[in-house]
């Protein structure tokens, strides 16, 4: 079930740029990357990482009504397992994990950070379960604060104020 995944989500990985209208995936991979090392759960590596593997590996993925992108970095660079989530204002543009020569614009990044002990799968499908939530990712995109995500995202929306969705 869904309790592994949900652990995973952290208050203090929950983070609002509302900086720019848009982001390009290098910027939101190094900031997430910067986060997670400064806050003691990734190695100094994990930026890098990140950026390395989504070359290879794209991970934007296009859902009904927002765009996500799953991010994740090989394992070696994780000290303490989380998922790090970017709520953007206007989105970032990542490569279709698909077709990867189409663009995704992202609005929410679920940045997948676990030190191996963790199947990646089980965590993947947690998140596929959230983004294929309309009500619930219509409710993240429109939440106030980081808090209120981490509600939505730990109680599955149950006990929000977003009662008219």
């Amino acid at each position: 079930m869904m309790e592994n995944g949900k652990q995973l989500f952290k208050r203090n990985t929950i983070f609002f740029l509302n900086d720019k209208e848009e982001y390009s995936y290098e910027e939101i991979l190094e900031f997430i990357g910067e986060s997670l090392t400064a806050l003691g759960y990734a190695k100094e590596s994990f930026a890098k990482a990140l950026k390395d593997r989504e070359r290879v590996f794209p991970t934007g993925l296009q859902m009904q009504p927002y765009g996500i992108a799953i991010p994740h970095a090989d394992q070696g660079h994780v000290y303490k397992p989380c998922v790090g989530v970017v709520r953007l204002k206007g989105g970032a543009v990542f490569r279709d994990m698909v077709e990867p020569d189409r663009e995704v614009r992202a609005k929410i990044i679920f940045c997948i950070a676990i030190a191996g002990e963790e199947k990646q799968t089980d965590v993947l499908q947690d998140i596929m379960r959230i983004a294929s939530d309309e009500s619930l990712m219509s409710c993240i995109v429109d939440a106030d604060s980081e808090e209120e995500i981490y509600e939505l995202l730990t109680e599955g929306g149950k006990g929000t104020k977003r009662s008219d969705t």
